[in-house]
């Protein structure tokens, strides 16, 4: 079970961080940061919020805890 997690995990950094390198390339992200360093960071806000909301019991919507976080991270990754 170890090695298919590991696979989905993989495999979902790697399609952010080609969400990323076409973002840079559009010019809708901030090009003086590493796409792996875009997507970890991403992937990391996500995990951690979804573990916290599922530790929490998830008795509140996921999405409202999840949108300060998006808007955030957008934020930080735009060009300005």
């Amino acid at each position: 079970l170890q090695t298919e997690l590991l696979s989905l995990m993989e495999g979902n950094l790697a399609r952010l961080v080609q969400f990323f390198q076409k973002a840079i390339e559009k010019g809708a992200c901030r090009s003086d940061l590493d796409p792996l360093q875009l997507a970890v960071i991403t992937f990391g806000s996500i995990r951690l919020s979804v573990s916290r909301w599922h530790l929490q019991g998830a008795s509140t919507s996921l999405t409202n805890k999840a949108t300060p976080i998006v808007n955030t991270l957008i934020t930080l990754f735009s060009v300005m």
